[in-house]
């Protein structure tokens, strides 16, 4: 019996000298390196990143709505709509003891593309008309201030080719504003950012006033395009026509610098 069990004590001292015993996962063997895991080189990689690249173009970056600038959105053209907020008048006293400076402020969200301006001397009335502009939705009181006595905003649709044949029309919003005044007096406009003004001196002596008031000769309305071009006009059609490009002539091509050539 003691032969049969030294016998098997030293098969089994064999078996483990050619056959070691494989280390546990993440131990390194004595003696060696730890066994290569190939998964790190796998092209898909256990967690993917959820950004946008380049290997896949369809997946986009959700970064919310995008800011509202204000205004209305674009009308005919690509121009995008004006909206009226408010007229406000103000005045202050003049240079003169019985003189003072009336202001009247356009206030508007966007800036119209353009506005034209006339003066009715005979009917009493100063008339704005604003391009491709709108109401907004609360009211514009009415102000008077002498000799304003009150203004009126209304809201109108122009089509640029009412008048040109075999046109699609083309349809922009318009605010005129009327003003009703006792007589006319001498304006002058200003344009800033989002702001159009006028301002007239008055006063309050009425011996003086027709050194203050416009007579009925050399009235000249005027249409006032993107921030001071004064054009002669009739109204805002005026300058929906202009703005329209026209056609370039075609001429003969000038031959004259050609090489000649002889047989």
């Amino acid at each position: 019996m003691k032969n049969l069990a030294g016998k098997v004590w030293i098969g089994i001292l064999s078996a483990l000298l050619f056959f070691p015993v494989a280390p546990a996962r993440g131990q390194t063997p004595a003696g060696g390196l730890a066994p290569l895991d190939e998964s790190q080189f796998s092209d898909t990689p256990a967690h993917a990143s959820q950004q946008p690249s380049a290997r896949n173009p369809a997946q986009k970056q959700d970064l919310g709505p995008e800011p509202d600038m204000g205004g209305e959105p674009e009308g005919e053209g690509g121009i995008k709509t004006a909206v009226i907020e408010g007229v406000q008048i103000s005045s202050e006293p003049g240079d003169k003891p019985d003189e003072k400076v009336v202001s009247c402020y356009f206030i508007f969200r966007e800036k119209p593309s353009s506005y034209f301006y006339d003066v009715k001397v005979k009917e009493k009335k100063i008339i704005f008309e604003f391009n491709d502009t709108k109401a907004s939705a609360a009211p514009v009181p009415s102000v008077a201030e002498a000799p304003i006595k009150g203004f009126a905003v209304e809201q109108h649709e122009v089509d640029a080719n009412k008048d040109v044949k075999g046109q699609k029309p083309e349809y922009h919003s318009l605010i005129r504003v009327v003003f009703n005044v006792d007589a006319v007096p001498k304006i002058t406009v200003n344009d800033e950012y989002n702001v159009i003004s006028f301002n007239y001196k008055w006063s309050t002596d009425p011996a003086k006033m027709k050194d203050y008031i416009l007579t009925p000769t050399g009235i000249t309305p005027y249409l006032l395009v993107g921030g001071g071009t004064a054009v002669l006009g009739g109204g805002a059609l005026w300058y929906f026509v202009l703005r329209k490009p026209r056609p370039v002539p075609t001429q003969a091509i000038d031959i004259s610098d050609l090489p000649v050539h002889q047989n």
